[in-house]
Parts: structure tokens; C-alpha cells; sequence
């Protein structure tokens, strides 16, 4: 099974200033956190739904204490997250709520942690882990399902005519060579296409539990 790299970013807290409302912070983890979401690596430019805010120590667990209210709007507590990664955690929680850094034993914090260690891609996208806590961490947060294969698809896509346009645009010199590239280009840009329209047809489809991707000759 050919392994890839689950996450090609670090995220690094830039955020000095405080907010009364959490939702303030959130033009800073997206800069933080790459606009990528913590839990799943998708990018939120892929999905017409907008990201949000999860509370690693839940809200509904802080809310339950006040003297730990605090927790609600400090960064630390704070991820980027794509809607379904938030939903499917929820309030999902165990832990010591006195414990410096913040835990949940339920998932790795995925700022301290190195996820690369954790998680992986197969050959198809699909993430995978040879960790406990990592497996339960893929049950909890649905990332079993092929709509994450399918993102990961469609960025591989997207990257690849990124690249065949670059060189287009490099290639002066080169007719024939330069009449393949735009000749793959097209190929790859209509393929692009119909996979992220699948992928956006089927990201909040709760039913799509097999991937189908569409031919393109």
C-alpha cells in the first residue's frame, strides 16, 4: 500500500489579542491553521459551506462550569474546523478540565500533535492510522468516509493543473511540447471538474457511503 503524508503544514498560534466573543478569532485560525481544518486537512476554499469554530474542551462542558468560562474564548481551546468534522465531535469529551495544556482524551489536540504520527493516506486518499487512539479518532469523526477520499482527489486535481498551466506559461521555445501540455491541461481541468462536482453534490450527504468517480476520456 503506497503511504502519503497526511498534513504538509504546522499550525502555529499568531493570535495575541483577547475577544469577548470567540467567533472574533476567527480570520486568525484560519491564518493559523493554514485554512485547512484541524481534524480532517481539508481546505475550506473546497466546500461552499463555511468553516467554524470548535471548542477542544467542548462549550457545553465549560458552560457546565463556570469558575471555566474562560475557556470559551481563549484561543488555546480554539480549532478551525470544516462543519462535518465539528459536528461529528460535537461534545464529545473526557478528560481533567484542570489540566495545562487543555486534553480531550477522545482526540489528539491536533496543534501539539504531530498528526503525520497519527494519521496517513492510502493510495485511493483514504486517511488511515496504526494507532489506537487514532482509529477511534477516524470513528468518531466519520473520517472513514469516502467523501474525504474524494477531497483529496479533487485537491491532487487541482494541483496537477496548477502545475500543467505553469508550465504553459514557461514553455516559449517548444510548439509541440507546448500543444501537450494545453492538450493535458484541458484533460485535467474537465476531470477536476467533474470530481469536485460530485464531491460538492455529496460533502453534506449523509448518504454517500461509496465513492463514485466520474469517467472522463
Amino acid at each position: 500500500m503506497d503511504i502519503k503524508c497526511f498534513r504538509n503544514h504546522t499550525i502555529c498560534r499568531t493570535c495575541t489579542k483577547s475577544y469577548r466573543d470567540y467567533k472574533s478569532y476567527k480570520e486568525y485560525l484560519a491564518n493559523d491553521f493554514s485554512h485547512r481544518c484541524a481534524y480532517c486537512n481539508l481546505k475550506d476554499s473546497s466546500v461552499t459551506s463555511f468553516f467554524e469554530i470548535d471548542h477542544f474542551v467542548p462549550k457545553s462542558i465549560v458552560e457546565a462550569k463556570p469558575c471555566y468560562k474562560y475557556l470559551i474564548t481563549d484561543y488555546n481551546n480554539l480549532m478551525y474546523t470544516c462543519r462535518n468534522c465539528n459536528n461529528a465531535k460535537s461534545d464529545q469529551y473526557e478528560g481533567d478540565i484542570n489540566n495545562d495544556p487543555y486534553e480531550n482524551r477522545l482526540f489528539y489536540n491536533p496543534v501539539t500533535t504531530d498528526m503525520n504520527k497519527i494519521f496517513f493516506r492510502d493510495e485511493y486518499g483514504g486517511i488511515n492510522s496504526e494507532d489506537v487512539l487514532g482509529n477511534e479518532m477516524i470513528n468518531r469523526l466519520n473520517l472513514y468516509l469516502p467523501i474525504h477520499n474524494l477531497a483529496w482527489i479533487c485537491e491532487l486535481l487541482d494541483d496537477l493543473t496548477n502545475r500543467l498551466d505553469a508550465a504553459i506559461e514557461k514553455e516559449t521555445t517548444n510548439e509541440e511540447r507546448k500543444s501537450l501540455l494545453i492538450s493535458a491541461s484541458h484533460k485535467a481541468h474537465q476531470y477536476y471538474k467533474l470530481c469536485n462536482n460530485v464531491f460538492i453534490a455529496n460533502y453534506n450527504n449523509k448518504q454517500y457511503t461509496s465513492l463514485h468517480i466520474p469517467m472522463h476520456s
